[in-house]
């Protein structure tokens, strides 16, 4: 009976205290709701959350236009920002990047060595990158990490902790480089600030004063850089 412009996922329950609106990665949208909402109130709580639908029904679009990377000659990857062409050949194990050419050499053209090897490679790449990043602009702050890790999140690109550690994935080596050192400025400025305050954004600003653009860049190439190396 709900006049509405989206297939929804609808669900009422007497216990629900609040209202949960979710655009799924599958472009699902799922609204869960207190049973005594009327379908006039939930009808106009969809048209005040038209435009947000909107642009995230857009934003999955737009991830599905962006594909995974193959293992394979030819196949167009992500490095530190710029557009590489994976160039595989036999022999002993090696990689190398030459200018827009990423060499891959393995003694076996299988999938799961071509994944092995290229992750090691490219987790060596973050570790040397994040670190030095991490070592200056902690200098700029004066603020020092106590440990330094490399991980793989499923949803996080980084988090820090009360022991002062900073954790990065790994995988942040594919984005820009403006956007790798919003990472590391983030997480930096966590250890003063363990929120995201008004303050906490005062220490990010002077840093990177672009730094919206780089959390857009997150948002929008997230996903498919989540499903690269996954299995591994």
């Amino acid at each position: 009976t709900l006049d509405l412009d989206y297939l929804v996922y609808f669900r009422q329950a007497s216990r629900r205290q609040s209202i949960e609106l979710r655009v799924t990665g599958g472009s699902h949208i799922c609204f869960l709701c207190p049973l005594e909402l009327t379908d006039t109130q939930i009808t106009d709580f969809f048209r005040a959350k038209a435009d947000w639908i909107h642009s995230k029904l857009l934003l999955n679009e737009k991830r599905a236009e962006t594909p995974v990377p193959k293992f394979k000659h030819g196949s167009c990857w992500l490095y530190r920002g710029r557009t590489v062409s994976l160039e595989l050949s036999l022999s002993s194990n090696s990689v190398v990047l030459d200018s827009d050419r990423l060499g891959v050499q393995t003694k076996k053209m299988s999938t799961h060595d071509l994944r092995k090897l290229l992750k090691a490679w490219l987790v060596r790449e973050a570790e040397t990158l994040l670190t030095n990043r991490t070592q200056h602009f902690a200098s700029c702050l004066g603020i020092e990490p106590s440990q330094i890790q490399l991980r793989q999140y499923r949803a996080m690109w980084g988090q820090c902790n009360s022991c002062r550690e900073i954790a990065y994935d790994w995988r942040i080596i594919m984005a820009p480089d403006p956007v790798i050192d919003y990472l590391v400025i983030h997480e930096l400025c966590h250890l003063a600030h363990f929120d995201h305050s008004s303050d906490f954004w005062r220490l990010v600003g002077p840093l990177q004063p672009t730094y919206t653009e780089s959390k857009a860049w997150l948002r929008s190439n997230a996903h498919w850089i989540k499903q690269t190396l996954e299995r591994y």
